[in-house]
């Protein structure tokens, strides 16, 4: 019997239903990852006249990219286990991520 798997929630789908640009995926995917995350606090200090999100984000980025990774996880895995085994995490440990960081919204 073939094992089901869930369908992958990609953000990057709900972006493009957002702004209706249909070469985003083609441009994000040129960028490195350092490029997209020094274009983020780009547009965001722009905006908030030097000020990154009214927090210390160099304290922070540990935690905001260890969400990130958990958020990711979830989209794009079938379970839990399988999640956390892609983070290199134990499922338990995978799970006080998820209460951490308040995602058990994401969960189906």
């Amino acid at each position: 019997m073939k094992k089901q798997t869930k369908k992958y929630k990609s953000v990057l789908k709900d972006i493009e239903k957002r702004f209706e640009n249909k070469d985003f995926e083609l441009v994000l995917s040129s960028l490195t990852i350092e490029e997209i995350i020094t274009a983020k606090l780009e547009l965001s200090a722009r905006g908030l006249n030097g000020k990154l999100f009214g927090f210390p984000i160099f304290k922070n980025i540990n935690q905001i990219t260890k969400e990130s990774l958990v958020r990711f996880a979830l989209r794009f895995c079938n379970s839990q286990k399988q999640a956390a085994a892609l983070l290199g995490l134990s499922v338990a440990e995978f799970k006080s991520y998820i209460r951490k960081y308040n995602l058990n919204t994401i969960i189906e």
